[in-house]
């Protein structure tokens, strides 16, 4: 039996039949606790509690619906009269890739995961406050995930606890009620970073977080795997501010890449940076200090930006506009001003009067308008702010519609144009109440840092199909904001988000590209990621006290710290996916392009030379005597002027795994279209990529040569070129090859007109390699 630390405390552990639920209520009966067993299984609730009534402990059973976690709680007040711990056990369900996860699982499954949570703490907040104690903790997702990789409910319910958790432990510090939530994974760990968590670690760190005497540890997440845990923590980075003027554009921001990703000078932050000091900072620059970089154009490109009609939104899509794309203006109030703004300007524009929530209307009419879907800003959003204990379901299901449901509803109608077209770039926009929580925003802040989730694990799916995604974090002066807090700087102008956005719906962007969530305000922006601590064995002996462990758990030493992005399913990784993805759009653009032209000059002695090296004898006249009334060159001399020419592309662009020293020359054709060949000349030869095949394990690439006569313009030769390239395929290209010249032709059944056998020395060899070749 376990020395009772909970005695006389009522403890309610939901979904009991799930994970480790039944060694937690297990654990607390044993501890003097009285426990509520729930689960919606009416039959194994009974049966656990009766169990713990076997050995002596107090137990009911209780099978609600778990979105029904009001009832959990009065049961809990009719029976013992009191509820001061939480063990908030969940599991998303419907999991599945993307690609086949349907708008009514999304709404079935945060009716479960999110529905539940919120009417279980929202009854038992008054009875936490009336006692001046309470315990919650979220432990959602510990069970086995067998591909993390398909778990999209998981990546979005453990993001949306956290949001929540912070929030709510905000709130209830001053009332001693303290909340943390518990996960097993995060979306950039991949399968092959998952460990299923000890018993005894898990029942150790939800033993210490729960007691009396843990004053502190509250509002963090925490990551068991195996017999470790670790804590988790949001790592701002030092960042790149930029002065207020006509040249902070996306360039300008792009030239200070390395220092908006610099963690060299990073703080670790529980709320808004202070915008006031950044943007002292920003008028205290000198006036030549940005630099305008890069040109970022979206020409050609289709851009979709939801709750656009004014604020950020507008700012948003004005930019884009006038940086070149085709714009849907989309609001649930008429957006049409703004539309007629970006037509003054010259560039095309479309509205859409619509709820965000309808996904499917907006990229119907933006497909039926121009064709396709580039770009995706979800930026639709709102807020009802209340406190967690006064909080209506109602303004917590409007919350949760309009700046979550309505991001994914946008993105999955999109996906399969984007998949089909292989490119997509989507910027979702969260808050710093989502990341950090804040005060009297548990529903705000609970969908906005669902929607990192959300990005992170889009992030992964879509970088096999060029789709990129990211995530920024907005502070801005609007007109609700300026009504909730009189006093917030109305020169932090919502036009100063907007580069930073324009930026990251380009192709511009370098590493990270995808899968990142950054900070934007007063011209300032910077990357924002979580931080794991080096963690500690965590576990519980019955004999023992309560684990102390939390402080061990919690130390965020620089040597010992790792990060989530760093894991085999993060930024790196998808870096590596992200360019054999590009391989194709590479192979595509480089079929079009068309070379600068490559100058080949020669005379009487490189003919010779040439013809040398490929075998030419002394006595063989008209091949080494310039004198000779039938000097010439050996034929295949017009493959010469192709090395002295490039292609319009690298090879490194169009093939990931490329490695110069692992090609050979495949098939060689060559046209001679000037006989006799001049001896003497000045050549011109343009290149162009025909046809790259992918083999799986190699790659065919397929070149096409034509040189002209510099002086006449006269064509000289032309040749088509195949290199075979080893260990270079498996980038998602064609696997048959389309050009006619690559078909099989039988030759005639008979005997051939000439054979000839010729052996080239190593000294040959030595002269042909002075040629060029």
């Amino acid at each position: 039996m376990a020395l009772q630390h909970f005695s006389n405390q009522t403890v309610i552990i939901t979904s009991c039949g799930h994970g480790l639920g039944r060694n937690y209520a297990t654990f607390f009966a044993s501890a003097g606790a009285n426990v509520v067993v729930h689960d919606t299984d009416e039959i194994l609730a009974t049966t656990i509690a009766r169990d713990i009534k076997a050995t002596g402990g107090i137990a009911i059973a209780n099978s609600s619906s778990l979105q029904n976690g009001d009832q959990t709680v009065a049961a809990a007040l009719a029976e013992f009269g009191r509820v001061d711990i939480i063990i908030y056990n969940s599991l998303p369900e419907h999991d599945r890739r993307f690609k086949g996860f349907h708008p009514q699982d999304g709404s079935s499954d945060f009716g479960v995961a999110f529905k539940g949570l919120y009417k279980t703490v929202h009854a038992a907040w008054p009875i936490f406050r009336k006692h001046k104690f309470g315990r919650f903790i979220s432990t959602t997702g510990l069970y086995e995930l067998p591909n993390h990789e398909e778990h999209l409910s998981y990546a979005i319910s453990s993001y949306a606890h956290l949001g929540f958790v912070e929030t709510v432990a905000k709130e209830g510090v001053s009332a001693n009620i303290l909340a943390a939530v518990i996960v097993t994974g995060t979306p950039f760990d991949g399968p092959s970073g998952y460990q299923k968590p000890d018993r005894d670690a898990a029942l150790g760190l939800v033993a210490s977080l729960s007691h009396k005497l843990n004053t502190r540890a509250t509002g963090s997440m925490y990551y068991l795997r195996g017999k470790l845990c670790h804590a988790l923590r949001w790592e701002r980075a030092g960042g790149a501010g930029l002065r207020l003027d006509q040249r902070f554009t996306p360039g300008a921001i792009l030239e200070k890449w390395d220092e908006v990703n610099n963690f060299a000078d990073s703080e670790y932050p529980r709320g808004t940076s202070d915008v006031l000091s950044i943007l002292r900072r920003a008028a205290d620059l000198p006036e030549d200090y940005n630099k305008e970089g890069k040109r970022v154009s979206l020409h050609g490109k289709v851009a979709i930006v939801t709750g656009a009609a004014n604020g950020l939104g507008r700012e948003y899509a004005l930019l884009l506009a006038k940086l070149g794309a085709k714009v849907v203006v989309n609001d649930i109030q008429d957006p049409a001003p703004v539309v007629s703004d970006i037509h003054e300007i010259g560039q095309h524009a479309i509205r859409v009067t619509a709820p965000a929530q309808n996904g499917k209307e907006i990229v119907r009419q933006t497909v039926e308008a121009y064709g396709r879907v580039d770009i995706i800003i979800n930026n639709a959003g709102t807020v009802r702010d209340k406190s967690i204990g006064k909080m209506t379901e109602k303004e917590l299901d409007f919350v949760f519609s309009v700046n979550l449901d309505s991001t994914y509803e946008v993105i999955k109608a999109a996906w399969p144009y984007m998949v089909k077209q292989r490119y997509g770039r989507i910027v979702n926009i969260t808050s710093t109440s989502g990341i950090y929580g804040n005060f009297g925003q548990a529903n705000y802040a609970a969908a906005k840092c669902g929607l990192v989730g959300l990005s992170e694990f889009l992030a992964g799916e879509g970088a096999k199909d060029n789709i990129i995604v990211n995530v920024i974090a907005p502070t801005t002066s609007t007109p609700n904001l300026l009504s909730i807090m009189p006093g917030f700087p109305k020169d932090l102008k919502p036009a100063y988000c907007a580069p930073m956005v324009a930026l990251l719906c380009s192709d511009r962007v370098p590493f990270p590209s995808t899968g990142a969530v950054y900070e934007v305000n007063g011209g300032w922006q910077g990357r924002t990621r979580l931080q794991r601590s080096a963690g500690s064995p965590v576990s519980y002996r019955p004999d023992q006290s309560v684990p102390a462990g939390l402080d061990r758990i919690a130390n965020f030493d620089k040597r010992g710290s790792s990060y989530p992005e760093d894991g085999p399913a993060g930024h790196r990784h998808l870096k590596e996916i992200l360019k054999t993805a590009r391989a194709v759009e590479k192979i595509e653009a480089g079929q079009a392009a068309r070379g600068r032209g490559g100058i080949y000059e020669y005379n009487h002695k490189d003919v010779i030379l040439y013809n040398l090296g490929v075998t030419a004898k002394r006595n063989d006249l008209p091949l080494v005597l310039e004198t000779d009334l039938n000097f010439q060159p050996v034929p295949t001399f017009g493959t010469i002027p192709t090395f002295f020419s490039r292609l319009p592309v690298e090879f490194k662009d169009i093939l990931p795994k490329w490695n110069p020293l692992g090609y050979v020359h495949g098939e060689q054709y060559l046209e001679i279209r000037k006989y006799p060949i001049p001896t003497a000349g000045k050549l011109v030869t343009h290149s162009r990529l025909l046809e790259v095949v992918d083999k799986k394990k190699a790659a065919i690439v397929t070149m096409a040569h034509i040189t002209r006569d510099e002086a006449t313009g006269e064509d000289a030769f032309y040749n088509e070129v195949s290199l075979f390239v080893k260990n270079a395929g498996g980038f998602g290209g064609q696997t048959q090859p389309r050009l006619s010249n690559s078909k099989t032709y039988n030759p005639p059944q008979r005997a051939p007109d000439f054979i000839c056998e010729e052996k080239t020395s190593e000294e040959q060899a030595a002269l042909y390699r002075l040629s060029g070749d």
